[in-house]
């Protein structure tokens, strides 16, 4: 999903029939020196699976049903449920089968290209890991580094194993680096 705010867009994920949606919570965010001040609602649209203009697809709105800054996760639900009975709900796995090495896919909005895939492999896996998302935000989780593509717009977006399961969430890159 494109998610969409008046201050820019990002990336998201359809996981259920019900109409819930992940997304990372500075998506969604207004004022990052105000860590719980966020749209309650977004506009989103959906990736044609046939490489039709996103452009010319249905606008639905969402609702912020639950944040959790300091994972950076936000959870949507579409008013409409509508929209969610053409598609498959993502399957989730993160467990011991995430291991370095192992192949990985990313969909997106990449610096305003929508519908994005890159693809890339896991470099390292870094369990309960400290950092500094900007100089007002702290967070602390489990990065699956990759040397996957990402760029602002793919946040929010899922990172996919081979097998098709959503394993993380693309998050940011390391500024700097590259592919990291």
């Amino acid at each position: 999903a494109l998610v969409s705010t008046s201050k820019g867009t990002g990336s998201g994920f359809v996981i259920d029939k019900e109409g819930h949606i992940v997304t990372n919570y500075h998506n969604i965010q207004i004022d990052y020196k105000r860590p719980n001040d966020y749209f309650k609602s977004v506009s989103l649209k959906f990736c044609p699976i046939n490489g039709d203009d996103i452009r010319n697809q249905t606008v639905y709105e969402a609702d912020v049903v639950k944040i959790d800054p300091g994972r950076d996760l936000a959870l949507l639900k579409l008013r409409s449920t509508n929209a969610i009975k053409n598609f498959t709900p993502a399957k989730l796995d993160y467990s011991e089968n995430v291991q370095i090495g192992m192949d990985v896919h990313a969909i997106g909005h990449p610096l305003g290209n929508p519908c994005t895939y890159t693809q890339g492999v896991i470099s390292q896996i870094r369990k309960n890991h400290k950092f500094d998302y900007d100089e007002y935000n702290s967070l602390r989780a489990t990065l699956i580094q990759t040397q996957t593509p990402i760029n602002p717009g793919n946040s929010g977006g899922p990172l996919i194993s081979d097998q098709g399961f959503v394993i993380g969430i693309n998050s940011f890159d390391q500024g700097e680096a590259e592919n990291i």
